[in-house]
């Protein structure tokens, strides 16, 4: 019998591979020295097999990833993506669940695909089958707790095999929660942030009372990107501060539309909360005085308290101001809609009245109109600032209508025939556009970023013209795009300056006080647009060439992100505001502009000028009288 110890490395049965007189001073049992071994050898072959199935977490895309994690914890997990309609009825069931007041839950009434991408449906399934499963199998696990949820939704996308576009929309919904977090932080109720200095800020145009305008301005994007909680934030506000009767001072009848009823009335559209309508109707009731003028033309300032009335200072002859009487038909025939009230839609009416009677120098019209005597106050004419958004409503109105406004589509082909005519400055051979402002008759040579947003107006008259001037209109809009781009790409810090001049060599100038950006939005805009309608990908890249930009120069890391004073300085100054328009226009823009055309259908819905998304007036029940009434012209 042989000895029940052996030296480990002892030759013997058993034993192989050891060297002539290797001993080990340490005895070891046969019968133990097997069973080490052989869980030695079953650890071996487990980890071996674990590293051959293991799937590498670089080639897998972050839903898989998300339905692997799933299976540990039984809780559903939000999607992070456009998941609007979808994920916001779970958050909103979960939060009305706890004893959390007014939380809001949106309906899938008005839900068109809103915020959910076909190319996630199939992914989104089969997270359900894995979720309903895991839910039965492990219901004594506790749910998975706020810290990994955040620790999910904060994976670094760059390391996961994601569809490219997808991965540049969650980085565009990140930038949304980094500037919403930059004024909830540290200014939050007021109208706009200072996110250097940290602190409010509010421009002339909101006056002196804190009204939110941001997070009024910002409710739909929120919305959109399928930022839940700081949604409820901003609807909590809404319902707990937001007192227009309390507004003492003069504020812009102009901003209040476009901004204050149009984000409420949008996000009312989307979310079907009546508070969102309530309260839109009651600032409009508010600001209805600014129309009590001899002629029924408004006035830019309204204080809100007495009803006095005045216009800018700086105004031509006091006068009021293209753009400002010329946007409200979106905005006043979805209110009319909604109140059963004929009121709004006849003042707009009215002032489209005068406007078509008025002698038209050039055809065209000018910036400044005299509110006593519907005169024109100056011979200054522009797509730009206090002219824009007039032309952009006049299609907008023929759309939102189905169509049934023709007298708005016949105003707009009218003026647009004349603004080519008299205002497009081509630059080598035709391969840029300026669209130049007009000085008694003559062009001045400059184009402003304001401007920009044309390139999207002719490319939606585009896909709608019934003039036989569809693909003249594309190409406009094409060449008013490429040269807002090149004017980006031409400056140190990749921004667009406020205003341009470009000669025949194609060299991009400024003076002095056009070299600023304020995160403008108008060249995205046409991006996002002219994305839509062609399905070029050059155009969602010049979108990602932005991102970078912003990410690069204008991005606080404590929250928010700020204009730059000179984009041709490459100190690249900031000038510390963060504009309410860049969460509702700028990264909205950005954000759709990754987005399955899906997401608010331009066959569906009509953007107003500061962003906001109205559908068109069929999709509301209302009675056929009051719909007639918004239909036919007076």
């Amino acid at each position: 019998m042989s000895s029940p110890y052996l030296p480990l490395h002892q030759e013997g049965p058993g034993r192989t591979g050891s060297l002539p007189g290797n001993r080990s001073r340490t005895p070891l049992r046969t019968r133990e020295t097997c069973l080490l071994l052989s869980l030695f050898v079953m650890f071996i072959l487990a980890w071996a097999s674990l590293l051959f199935y293991m799937p590498d977490v670089h080639s897998v895309d972050r839903d898989s990833f998300r339905n692997a994690y799933s299976s540990f914890h039984h809780h559903r997990l939000p999607l992070s993506s456009s998941d609007g309609l979808e994920a916001t009825q779970e958050l909103g069931a979960s939060a009305t669940s706890s004893n959390k007041p007014t939380t809001v839950a949106p309906s899938t009434q008005q839900s068109p695909s809103t915020t959910h991408h076909k190319e996630e449906e199939d992914e989104t399934k089969s997270t359900k089958e894995t979720v309903v499963s895991t839910t039965e199998d492990r219901q004594d696990e506790k749910p998975t707790s706020k810290d990994e949820l955040e620790a999910i939704e904060n994976i670094d996308l760059s390391s996961i095999g994601r569809n490219e576009n997808e991965r540049r929309r969650l980085k565009v919904k990140e930038m949304i929660k980094h500037a919403w977090t930059g004024y909830a932080k540290y200014a939050m109720g007021e109208n706009e942030v200072k996110p250097v200095s940290k602190k409010g800020h509010s421009a002339v145009v909101f006056g002196k009372t804190k009204l939110g305008a941001t997070l009024v301005d910002g409710l739909d994007t929120l919305y959109i990107a399928g930022l839940h909680n700081e949604f409820n934030d901003a609807r909590n506000w809404v319902r707990d501060h937001l007192r227009v009767s309390e507004v003492k001072s003069f504020v812009s009848f102009f901003e209040f539309n476009i901004r204050f009823i149009g984000g409420l009335l949008s996000a009312y559209s989307l979310s079907k909360d009546e508070l969102f309508k309530e309260k839109a109707l009651e600032m409009a009731e508010k600001l209805m005085p600014a129309f009590n003028t001899q002629t029924g033309i408004p006035k830019s300032l309204v204080n809100i308290k007495t009803g006095e009335l005045k216009n800018w200072g700086w105004a031509s002859g006091k006068c009021s101001v293209l753009a400002e009487i010329g946007t409200l038909q979106l905005e006043y025939q979805y209110l009319t809609v909604l109140s059963k009230k004929s009121t709004y839609l006849d003042k707009v009416l009215h002032i489209r009245k005068i406007l078509r009677k008025a002698d038209k120098p050039l055809g065209l019209y000018p910036n400044f109109i005299n509110p006593n005597t519907g005169r024109w106050g100056s011979k200054l004419v522009s797509m730009g600032a206090l002219g824009d958004s007039f032309y952009e409503y006049l299609l907008k109105a023929w759309l939102i209508t189905n169509k049934k406004d023709e007298e708005a589509r016949d105003m707009f082909y009218e003026v647009i025939d004349n603004v080519e005519s008299r205002m497009f400055k081509y630059v080598q051979n035709r391969k840029y556009l300026l669209i130049s402002d007009l000085r008694n008759g003559r062009m001045d040579g400059k184009m402003q970023h304001l401007a920009c947003f044309a390139g999207g107006m002719f490319a939606l008259a585009s896909v709608h013209a019934t003039n036989g001037k569809s693909q003249h209109y594309m190409d406009i809009a094409k060449n008013i795009t490429r040269t807002c781009h090149e004017s980006y790409i031409k400056t140190v810090s990749h921004f667009g300056p406020e205003a341009f001049r470009m000669d025949s060599s194609g060299r991009i100038t400024s003076r002095k006080n056009e070299k600023m950006y304020l995160l403008r939005p108008e060249t995205v805009e046409s991006y996002f647009y002219l994305w839509r309608l062609t399905h070029d990908p050059m155009y969602r890249d010049w979108g990602w060439e932005l991102v970078q930009s912003l990410e690069k120069h204008c991005r606080i890391p404590t929250g928010g992100y700020a204009g730059i004073k000179d984009v041709y300085n490459e100190a690249i100054p900031k000038d510390d505001v963060q504009q309410s328009f860049f969460i509702a226009e700028t990264l909205k823009y950005l954000y759709l502009l990754f987005s399955d055309d899906s997401v608010l259908p331009l066959d569906k819905w009509v953007f107003n000028t500061e962003a906001h998304p109205f559908p068109y007036l069929s999709e509301f029940p209302v009675d056929q009288a009051t719909l007639n009434r918004t239909m036919i012209l007076l």
